[in-house]
Parts: structure tokens; C-alpha cells; sequence
């Protein structure tokens, strides 16, 4: 519950391991409701229960992958880094987008 506090109050998370089933939670109801708020966020679905449905929901749904447990520890810092990286470049992408009315201006001027 903390975790979705912080993200919902600070825009500094670039990508969140979510395991599919937790106790008080559906983890794929989780992502659905994160990525309406913070759509640029990725995320990493873990689960002991895999199956072929849950995984194309969670990718469907936005997930950037969907590991099985036991999974090893440097694929998932791997997985994580690929995930930010991706992140970086969508931000970067929209800042792009945003900026090109202003410099097509400038450029006109000239």
C-alpha cells in the first residue's frame, strides 16, 4: 500500500516488480490501475502461477515482461534495466515532441 502511495505522490519510479497474486491484491488489477495514472511507468510481473492467460493479460494490460519464479536474480536486473532504458526513451520522445513547435519557431525567425 506504501509503494502505491509513493508512486502516486512522486513521478520518480521507472519501473515496479509486481508480483501477480499477492494477498490483498490482483497484481494485473494493479498494473491496469498504475499505468491509467502513470502510463510511462514499466513494469515487471512476476508469478509462481503461470499461465498462458495471466501472461497475455499482463502484457495486454501494458506489462513490459512477465517472469516465472524461480527466476534468476541477474535476468531480472537485466529485465529492469531494459525497462528504464525504455522508460528514458519514451520520455525523451515526448519531450521531443514537445519542444519541436519551439524550435521550428526559432529556426523561422532566422
Amino acid at each position: 500500500m506504501e509503494a502505491l502511495t509513493q508512486l502516486e505522490e512522486k513521478n520518480i519510479i521507472d519501473v515496479v516488480i509486481l508480483d501477480v497474486k499477492m494477498p490483498d491484491f490482483n497484481g494485473i488489477s494493479t498494473l491496469k490501475k498504475i499505468k491509467t495514472k502513470n502510463p510511462l511507468v514499466e513494469f515487471i510481473m512476476l508469478t509462481g502461477y503461470a499461465t498462458i492467460h495471466s501472461a497475455v493479460e499482463a502484457l495486454k494490460s501494458g506489462a513490459f515482461d512477465y517472469l516465472t519464479k524461480p527466476f534468476e536474480l541477474n535476468g531480472l536486473i537485466a529485465k529492469a534495466k531494459q525497462a528504464a532504458t525504455k522508460k528514458k526513451m519514451r520520455e525523451a520522445k515526448i519531450l521531443d515532441v514537445r519542444m519541436k513547435p519551439y524550435i521550428s519557431n526559432v529556426n523561422a525567425m532566422n
